[in-house]
C-alpha cells in the first residue's frame, strides 16, 4: 500500500478545489517539489505509480502488482478515481519517489480532495516496479 498523508504541501491547500484546477495544481506541486528527472524518464514512472496507487485504492488492476499488493483485494474500494497533481523526484541511482494528489469517492460516498501518496519505484532487473511502504 502507498504511503498516503491526508494533507497536501501548505501551497496547494489554499487553492480552490474542483476540476478545473487540475493544472493550478499540477503546477503548484511541481513549485514546491521540481523534478530532477527528464520528462521521457519521469513519465513512464508516474504512469506506473498512478497504476499502482490506482490498483490499491480501487481494487482493479491489483493482479499486476502482486509484490506490491499481496493478498485479496479491500473489502471497501474507492471510485472515480483520478491524479490531480504529480512529480518523481530521484532517490538515488535505482529508486524514485513519485508524489501523487488524487481524488476520488470514498467507501462512505463522500468526495475526498487532494489526498497524497508517495509511491516509491526500484528499478529491479530491467524494470521498475513499485515497493510496498514500510508504513504498512
Amino acid at each position: 500500500m502507498a504511503s498516503r498523508d491526508s494533507s497536501p504541501p501548505e501551497q496547494i491547500r489554499g487553492l480552490p478545489a474542483g476540476r478545473e484546477n487540475d493544472n493550478d495544481l499540477d503546477r503548484a506541486l511541481r513549485a514546491v517539489e521540481p523534478t530532477d528527472l527528464d520528462p521521457q524518464v519521469e513519465r513512464p514512472l508516474l504512469a506506473l505509480a498512478e497504476a499502482a496507487l490506482r490498483a490499491d485504492l480501487t481494487g482493479v488492476g491489483r493482479e499486476r502488482f502482486p509484490r506490491y499488493l499481496p493478498g485479496q483485494p479491500p473489502n471497501q474500494v474507492y471510485r472515480d478515481m483520478r491524479i490531480q497533481a504529480s512529480v518523481a523526484h530521484r532517490i538515488d541511482g535505482a529508486t524514485v519517489d513519485a508524489h501523487l494528489l488524487w481524488t476520488a469517492t470514498n467507501p462512505n460516498g463522500e468526495r475526498v480532495e487532494r489526498r497524497t501518496a508517495i509511491i516509491r519505484l526500484k528499478y529491479v532487473g530491467h524494470s521498475w516496479a513499485p515497493q510496498p511502504s514500510p508504513h504498512r
